[in-house]
């Protein structure tokens, strides 16, 4: 939290033109948000930050964001009237802001739950240093340019719920004394920047969308230490789901960061390994492809024709072996099952037979299967394990 001078140095929210425009029908009046009163709030400020908005984007915002098209219907002369108005008496000027400009609430106190909730932020909008004393509420607003909540201190709950950021978010140096929501948020071009931040233990980082590996470099080393930050942030508060999804983002970052092709060739099987090592569906679906494309391309059946890999040399095109029969049905799922786990000894044990039957190029398929199995069971144990661990 900010110190005694830094606390001295914050502005009261009620006089900055910028709160004022927010709070145009009012300010909220304890813990509990006024759904009313908010509603009226939201209209004023859309229908003034609309003129910023191209059609387009207030289209997409409408059609996947849940705005409306009243959000954005031109304000009247009745409502421009009361802007004007509000912010004569509180503020001490009647010039309207332009909402092109950047919003200006840095080093701003709060001293009133705070709503904007479903606001439209068409440009650059800083809460730098800002003091939030009672609820911050941004649920499903729009953040277009970058959004600065560098050094901010929210003293209760805060909540970003399936907000929106198209280009950067700083928290860098914030403290988030209260559970903070970021769940179904969605970031386009960066990932949440959170260097020096203090974070509640209840942090809900799941959010719909980060943003896509750049193909720059230098991007995607910004996106890289981003990530870094975050996983040691999870790893901390021991958040074990959500610190190796950001260590899988982190290799991808150092895949298009890394030069050197063999070493970024061995981030992309690490990070490739990784996924395998965290979902265990991915693993068990691997062994039963292994298994079944096994038993398709050692089993014989007098089903097949002579192209099968496991008829038995001297076998004519008819089908027709000399000294041994091709393999039953059964027999080479078995088969293909016992060389996935070869290291339990059932090839040796329950199979000679039918090993003995085998060409050279089935037991080529034989010999990858051994190969694989041991390594797919235990990413499917590693996976398990990341999965249900407790510490």
């Amino acid at each position: 939290m900010a110190d005694d001078t830094e606390t001295r140095e914050l502005k009261d929210a009620s006089t900055n033109p910028w709160y004022v425009l927010m709070t145009i029908a009012g300010e909220q009046n304890g813990w509990l948000v006024d759904p009313d009163l908010h509603d009226r709030n939201r209209r004023y400020w859309n229908g003034w930050a609309g003129a910023a908005l191209s059609e387009a984007r207030k289209a997409e915002l409408i059609d996947k964001h849940g705005f409306t098209a009243e959000d954005f219907a031109p304000l009247t002369e009745k409502e421009t009237n009361e802007i004007r108005r509000q912010l004569r008496e509180r503020a001490g000027t009647e010039e309207i802001l332009d909402p092109s400009d950047p919003v200006d609430c840095r080093k701003t106190r709060f001293l009133t739950t705070h709503c904007c909730a479903g606001f439209a932020f068409p440009r650059y909008a800083s809460f730098e240093g800002a003091a939030f004393s009672w609820y911050a509420d941004f649920e499903g607003a729009a953040f277009d340019g970058y959004a600065d909540f560098e050094g901010a201190a929210f003293s209760k709950h805060t909540n970003f719920w399936r907000a929106t950021f198209l280009d950067r978010i700083f928290f860098s140096g914030a403290t988030l004394s209260g559970p903070t929501r970021f769940s179904g948020a969605r970031f386009e071009h960066s990932p949440l920047l959170l260097y020096n931040a203090e974070l509640h233990e209840d942090t809900d980082l799941n959010v719909a969308a980060w943003p896509r590996v750049p193909e720059r470099h230098d991007a995607a080393r910004v996106h890289l230490r981003a990530y870094e930050r975050l996983k040691l942030l999870m790893a901390n508060q021991k958040k074990h789901a959500d610190e190796h999804m950001f260590l899988r983002k982190e290799l991808a970052c150092r895949e298009v960061v890394e030069e050197n092709r063999a070493i970024r060739l061995g981030y992309t099987l690490f990070r490739l390994s990784c996924d395998s090592g965290w979902d265990p569906v991915r693993p068990i679906s691997w062994l039963g492809i292994a298994w079944l494309l096994g038993w398709l391309l050692i089993g014989g059946s007098e089903y097949y024709d002579a192209t099968h890999l496991a008829w038995p040399e001297g076998c004519d095109a008819a089908g027709t072996c000399p000294e041994k029969a091709p393999l039953g049905f059964f027999q080479s799922g078995a088969l293909s099952f016992s060389n996935i786990f070869g290291f339990l000894g059932l090839r040796t044990t329950f199979m000679r037979e039918e090993l003995a039957s085998l060409n050279s190029l089935s037991e080529v398929v034989s010999g990858a299967q051994m190969f694989a199995g041991p390594i797919l069971l235990f990413l499917m144990g590693l996976a398990l394990r990341n999965r249900f661990r407790l510490s």
